[in-house]
């Protein structure tokens, strides 16, 4: 599994969570796949969960592609937050700030967390609604 959605509308929040062995192409699909989700509304937060990436790929095609698609998608994504939670080695960090940039909007703020009792507060959600990565989310909708 290369990434997971879940849009949670009682929770006005969608998270992504990518699974061990990612690409570029999979932020890109990961992007595409909430921004034009039938459940997905712009003014909602999101939550990236990158903590169980062990080997990402990145190519400058990768990049340029989720520049593209974030662009012709921009209509979609509106004020909100957006949380990428990330353990603590340098590639984790650095694929984050990636995310963060298809994520950008005038009115929408983003930031990276190592603590998921602190990304849950600053989302407004309920506490322990971030469950570990292999958890089912409750009440998701399918992508």
């Amino acid at each position: 599994m290369a990434f997971s959605l879940h849009i949670l509308p009682q929770d006005r929040l969608a998270v992504v969570r990518y699974g061990p062995a990612i690409t570029g192409l999979d932020v890109v699909h990961a992007a595409e796949g909430v921004l034009t989700h039938e459940a997905w509304e712009p003014t909602y937060n999101v939550a990236v969960d990158w903590r169980d990436v062990r080997h990402l790929v990145l190519e400058p095609e990768h990049v340029t592609q989720l520049r593209e698609t974030t662009r012709h998608l921009r209509d979609h994504l509106g004020p909100g937050r957006t949380a990428a939670l990330i353990r603590r080695d340098a590639d984790e960090v650095a694929a984050a700030v990636l995310l963060l940039r298809a994520w950008r909007h005038p009115d929408r703020a983003r930031r990276i967390f190592r603590n998921v009792a602190a990304a849950e507060a600053w989302l407004g959600l309920t506490p322990g609604l971030l469950r570990l990565p292999t958890e089912p989310m409750p009440q998701e909708t399918g992508p």
